[in-house]
């Protein structure tokens, strides 16, 4: 283009699109029988990230939101529970507290460490 060219710039409008979703409902989630039938919990959650929020699902699919530093009891399914110990060890920053099984698995732990020790 030479120096006393002009270009014309074109602004083109905001695109409207479909405002469907503005009008969408939240999704809620039922537990399915199947789910409920499941052995479950009330435990203990703690948050123990200093700047991450997590949701955690309870039994009936339900989310609770847990800020840094936040504890909530929450009925939860053991399998996720086991999942949450399982993530432990990886470092994962929600701990589950509360599990008679969990608890005395750490105690015997923590006996047999002590016996080593002397």
């Amino acid at each position: 283009m030479a120096d006393n060219e002009t270009q014309d710039l074109v602004v083109s409008k905001p695109h409207e699109g479909d405002k469907q979703w503005l009008r969408a409902q939240p999704i809620q989630l039922v537990a399915s029988r199947e789910r409920l039938a499941l052995s479950s919990s009330t435990v203990t959650v703690r948050n123990t990230s200093p700047n991450q929020r997590h949701i955690i699902i309870d039994r009936n699919l339900q989310g609770h939101e847990l800020a840094p530093g936040q504890s909530k009891k929450i009925e939860m399914v053991n399998t996720d529970v086991d999942y949450f110990h399982n993530r432990r060890q990886f470092g994962h920053p929600v701990i589950v507290e509360g599990i008679p099984r969990f608890e005395e698995a750490a105690k015997s732990t923590q006996q047999s460490n002590q016996g080593q020790r002397k």
